[in-house]
């Protein structure tokens, strides 16, 4: 039997890894989940938004009187309408699309994370483009063309012509025949901690993790490890945890590596 144990290196590591010979049985992810185990990961759409006026850049002393945001011709004010209605609909999103599963509990969370408009040399004109990027998680299987219709649809029933592209795609995953892992891992919490494993944080299963790129490929992989304070850019980990981290991922790698591998047949029947 063999197991990657894979340190936290973003997607460009863990996909050149595993598309140039660095595949196993299983794959454990060094990332943090408070002790937790973690076999499901969001995934993420992300999408800009382009409006474009049709009227002139007005002059400031011309601008027509004001009636609502979206109907403003600075496009940087009709991108306010735009933060409002997406918060709006964010809010009910990330409700309706929670995901529930052994391996962990998605609640996919939507972030304007940036918007371009207008000239700060020239004030006086109101802008005739603006554009708004959005970060929109999802859960497996989802399909991230029916949400950017959702998103446009949004729009036109604010009445404003826009234009929407999908320009980065991460769909999520989670694993399949990870039982043996997972038993592994449980086994080897218990033999150091004397106790079973927490429930991992919803935060943790709820972004993009390289848990995705081996779980995509068909490689059994869950993500197990300590839980810094907060995920910011600061995310120290205490010396103590790291090695105690170290000492249960040697317990994992000689538990199941001593096991007997199974075959792709029995596997594909659910024996082991």
């Amino acid at each position: 039997m063999t197991l990657l144990v894979v340190p936290e290196s973003k997607e460009l590591g863990a996909r050149f890894l595993v598309t140039h010979g660095g595949v196993a049985d299983y794959a454990l992810v060094a990332e943090g989940t408070g002790f937790g185990l973690v076999w499901v990961e969001a995934g993420k759409f992300w999408y800009k938004v382009t409006l474009i006026s049709d009227q002139p850049p007005f002059y400031t002393p011309y601008l027509p009187d004001r009636t609502t945001l979206a109907a403003s011709p600075s496009m940087l004010v009709a991108g306010a309408a735009v933060v409002a209605a997406i918060e709006k609909w964010a809010a009910d999103y990330q409700k309706e699309n929670v995901y529930k599963s052994p391996g962990g509990t998605i609640i996919p969370k939507v972030q304007v994370g940036a918007i371009r408009s207008g000239d700060p040399y020239r004030p006086n004109m109101a802008p005739q483009v603006c554009d708004l990027y959005l970060d929109v998680r999802s859960v497996p299987g989802q399909d991230p063309l029916v949400t950017k219709e959702q998103i446009s649809r949004l729009l036109t029933d604010i009445g404003l012509k826009h234009t929407i592209e999908l320009y980065h795609f991460r769909p999520g995953y989670e694993a399949k025949n990870i039982d043996r892992l997972a038993d592994a891992v449980r086994r080897s919490h218990r033999a150091h901690f004397d106790s079973d494993p927490p429930a991992p944080h919803v935060e943790t299963s709820s972004m993009w993790r390289d848990l995705n790129v081996f779980n995509e490929v068909g490689i059994p992989a869950l993500t197990y490890g300590p839980r810094s304070t907060s995920h910011s850019y600061k995310r120290a980990l205490t010396i103590d945890s790291l090695y105690q981290t170290a000492c249960v991922y040697a317990r994992i790698a000689v538990d199941l590596c001593n096991q007997e591998k199974i075959s792709k047949d029995s596997r594909r029947s659910g024996l082991s």
